[in-house]
């Protein structure tokens, strides 16, 4: 996934949803956005297996939350956990339980319109098919990329709509 996608997405989202949050945790830890991927710096034969597990990004949620506090920990966490969820985006490989298991994980979901009523679906390697009929072409209607995207608004709402009840 591009960096500027890594930056961007969550700045905005949080930006946008969370306006009264102050802007020096926002602002402060969007470097986390990033940060995973300094694993490639360090080795890249452990690109996506160094700082790309759950144990890393809780390890640095509880660090921010001991050297700053809990507020500061939630932006970070979100920051971290979306640059997991985008490296999933089309097939992207994630070592999510690394060290203690080498498996990389990944998810694909892509919806391919094909004109009329006529797409498919496909959703890891398994692909499920929504018309009998197989047309050649064709371009992507929602891709992983898109439904993270889609997922963290709708997660991001959420927590909006329940702090303003």
């Amino acid at each position: 996934m591009e960096t500027t996608f890594h930056i961007v997405i969550p700045l905005l989202l949080l930006l946008v949803f969370f306006p009264k949050l102050e802007k020096k945790y926002i602002l402060g830890l969007l470097f986390l956005t990033i940060l995973p991927d300094f694993d490639y710096m360090i080795n890249a034969n452990l690109h996506r297996f160094l700082f790309h597990n759950i144990f890393f990004v809780i390890g640095i949620i509880l660090l921010v939350w001991f050297l700053w506090n809990k507020k500061a920990a939630i932006v970070g966490g979100f920051y971290l956990f979306s640059h997991l969820l985008f490296d999933f985006a089309n097939g992207g490989f994630v070592a999510l339980f690394w060290p203690i298991y080498s498996n990389l994980y990944s998810i694909l979901f892509k919806i391919k319109y094909f004109g009329g009523l006529k797409f498919k679906i496909y959703l890891n390697w398994i692909m499920i098919e929504a018309s009998e009929v197989n047309i050649q072409g064709g371009g992507d209607l929602l891709t992983m990329s898109g439904m993270v995207v889609i997922i963290l608004l709708m997660l991001v709402a959420m927590v909006s709509w329940i702090k303003k009840r």
